[in-house]
């Protein structure tokens, strides 16, 4: 499993006060955060945008562990 990843998710957890038995979830926001962020190997693209070819929302997005 990827380091970044693994420490994201208990990072997540940690801030949320949240058990281990989210860490599924963690884990899929995690990803989705890293997918929607700045990446340096892509020259500052977003991954989504490269993959999709479309602007990425960020308007969804809520603090992890908050009731929306």
């Amino acid at each position: 499993m990827n380091p970044t990843i693994n420490e994201r998710v208990r990072c997540m957890l940690s801030h949320a006060k949240l058990s281990k038995a989210y860490w599924g979830e963690a884990m899929k926001t995690a990803v989705d955060l890293i997918n929607l962020s700045p990446s340096i190997p892509l020259e500052g693209d977003v991954p989504n945008t490269v993959w999709t070819g479309k602007d990425v929302s960020y308007g969804y997005l809520r603090v992890f562990g908050c009731r929306a």
